[in-house]
């Protein structure tokens, strides 16, 4: 899936196309948290799509009939308009979306590109919508074809007053076809903001006292005044708020990672990045850490933990409860609160994900992450003794990564994006070299100039 992003911010224009791994270097202050937001905001505008053409004979029909079929085949030369609506809507609200003025992005424009992208009808489909009492909506597609069976089931045929009403029925087969047509295209997306710390130690106490705000009558004129734009933030970091707020919620579900003992790697290598795991209890986010293994685990509130605890707990969250095949993760700095070791664990565990079915895009400032990424890189090709190099480092095989699935881009100071080139070395970004060839050089010069 492509991208192209003109006047966004610092950036004057570029082009982004995803990979299984995709990573945003830059200097600070460049645009990359917008380019990672924007992706998440047009998959959410994608999912709200629902402008499809349907002939009302054929709601007449599912009416009278009590089953229609669909070959969504028919839709395959629209896509291109799709993508297209779809973007000009995001665009438009683009402001609301990262929560500043209108102006803010007055020339923005943020497109889907149609190139390379179809729809995909190889997953079977069997859901059911229940309306009200006594109706339902079965919609069904078998495996690897383009025929959508959708039948209205009414339990109620002596009230004809219960039938579901014929626009509502428009609505609910429009969503249908977005489910089918435009979500695998589009699969959710999670973003993991840079954020995430703040929001994880301060947002039970920010419901605490926006409850007691928002009882006082200064409150409601403030709200009045501001138009209710007194606590916006971007819709990512709202997204990371909801999750904490839902924290013991969500964590009683299992991802297919928790689900399946193929993935249990990926269990053991998160649990050994975080030395612990967050859980609910007695209302309360604590930590159970256990750094010292030949002690009992330690309670730890949240607010008391480390700032890599912090840091991961979303990430924890999302890969034992929430993840599922062929979504998106975006990590914002997935670096944030970690020393070096981490930081390789980190890449590892990364690189875990995207072998598992995960899509995962990162912005990243850490030299660390993108040399462990390489080593993965490079472990994919013929090596001598490779076996014995992985066993040294600690690297095993489903951390292994083809330099095809890989895509990286660097954010010039010449206001573009630009795509950083990739082999069976890895990625290679020039600049990030640079900087650190002249730091070496700066030590060597101070090194050999000290006077014994």
């Amino acid at each position: 899936m492509k991208f192209s992003f003109e006047n966004f911010g610092f950036i004057d224009h570029g082009t982004l196309e995803l990979g299984d791994l995709t990573v945003i270097c830059g200097p600070n202050n460049v645009g990359k948290t917008y380019l990672s937001h924007a992706v998440h905001g047009l998959v959410l505008e994608a999912s709200k799509f629902v402008d499809f053409s349907i002939a009302d004979e054929l709601i007449d029909k599912l009416y009278k009939d009590g089953v229609i079929t669909i070959d969504l085949s028919a839709y395959s030369d629209s896509l291109p308009c799709y993508l297209e609506s779809i973007s000009k809507t995001f665009t438009s609200k683009i402001a609301s979306f990262f929560s500043v003025h209108d102006d803010y992005f007055a020339n923005t424009k943020v497109e889907v590109l149609p190139e390379g992208l179809s729809y995909a009808f190889s997953e079977e489909i069997n859901h059911t919508i229940h309306v009200g009492t006594h109706n339902e909506i079965v919609y069904r597609k078998p495996k690897d074809s383009s025929e959508l069976c959708i039948a209205y089931i009414s339990k109620n045929n002596d009230q004809p007053q219960d039938n579901i009403p014929k626009y509502m029925l428009l609505s609910l087969i429009k969503q249908i076809l977005n489910l089918c047509l435009i979500t695998p295209i589009f699969r959710p997306t999670c973003p993991i903001t840079s954020d995430r710390t703040g929001i994880i130690l301060f947002q039970k106490q920010l419901d605490l006292n926006m409850s007691s705000f928002s009882c006082s009558a200064a409150f409601s004129d403030l709200l009045h005044k501001t138009r209710g734009g007194v606590f916006n933030y971007p819709e990512p970091t709202s997204y990371n708020i909801n999750l904490v707020r839902s924290f013991e919620t969500i964590s009683n579900k299992k991802s297919f990672i928790s689900s399946n003992l193929k993935y249990q790697g990926i269990l053991d290598a998160l649990s050994d990045l975080m030395q612990g795991t967050c859980k609910i209890i007695n209302q309360k986010l604590v930590c159970l850490s256990h750094v010292d293994k030949t002690r009992e685990a330690v309670h730890v509130p949240i607010y008391l933990a480390s700032s890599s605890v912090k840091s991961l707990a979303l990430i924890e969250l999302y890969i034992r409860s929430i993840a599922n095949i062929g979504d998106m993760l975006l990590i914002e700095e997935p670096e944030l609160g970690l020393d070096l070791t981490c930081q390789a664990k980190m890449a590892a565990l990364i690189s875990m994900l995207v072998n598992a079915g995960i899509k995962v895009l990162i912005t990243t400032h850490s030299d660390t992450i993108l040399r462990e990424i390489n080593n993965r890189i490079m472990l994919s090709c013929d090596i001598a003794d490779k076996e014995s190099i992985m066993h040294s480092a600690n690297i095993s095989h489903d951390e292994i990564l083809s330099s095809e699935t890989v895509k990286a881009y660097y954010v010039n100071s010449d206001h573009t994006l630009q795509q950083a080139p990739i082999n069976k070395y890895g990625v290679d970004i020039s600049e990030i070299d640079a900087i650190i060839r002249h730091s070496n050089a700066v030590s060597n010069d101070i090194f050999y100039s000290i006077d014994e």
